[in-house]
């Protein structure tokens, strides 16, 4: 799932379907996308990343929540 703002990794908490999930055992992240590991979304999950965004529109720091709903 590619990330409409940019995030860094080292700030920020993803929750699946309403559960925190953990990068390295749950997913990967690179290149501002989330990569399931031995799992695939299907239509109508939940997707929510909550951290502090590298850039936002404005190209300065912001304090987003990303929300990501849909079929993948």
């Amino acid at each position: 799932q590619v990330l409409t703002n940019t995030f860094s990794e080292n700030a920020m908490m993803v929750y699946y379907n309403g559960l925190l999930i953990n990068e390295t055992y749950h997913y990967t992240f690179a290149s501002n996308t989330i990569s399931f590991i031995d799992f695939a979304a299907e239509a109508g999950d939940l997707l929510t990343v909550i951290g502090l965004a590298a850039s936002g529109s404005t190209g300065s720091s912001i304090n987003a929540a990303a929300l990501i709903r849909g079929e993948y």
